[in-house]
């Protein structure tokens, strides 16, 4: 014996009508613009944390042309200052890509 499924209509009141309809917009508006960020998302490029750009290399000082130490500022924050020091100030940025920023 096959069963027959019985259709009900529902009427909806023209509040809910309206408001299915916003949805259903915004639904949409969603996937377009997740569709637009994914296509964003490609073109960045991505920089891998390869570490200290000047690791391996021989720094010298952009003043005095001394070589320079790695040292920490009155934050903590690590840079490369000239070996010479309090003779000469020179300093260079550590680099800092690959640490966690808050």
């Amino acid at each position: 014996m096959e069963e027959e499924e019985e259709v009900v209509s529902v009427e909806v009141c023209h509040e809910c009508a309206a408001r299915q309809r916003q949805i259903d917009a915004l639904i949409k508006e969603r996937a377009r613009l997740q569709k637009q960020l994914s296509a964003l998302s490609r073109k960045i490029p991505t920089r891998k944390a390869s570490g200290d750009k000047f690791k391996g290399k021989k720094l010298h000082c952009p003043q005095c042309d001394a070589p320079v130490v790695e040292r920490k500022g009155w934050r903590g924050i690590p840079f490369w200052g000239c070996s010479r020091y309090p003779k000469c100030k020179g300093s260079l940025q550590h680099d800092r890509s690959d640490k966690k920023r808050a």
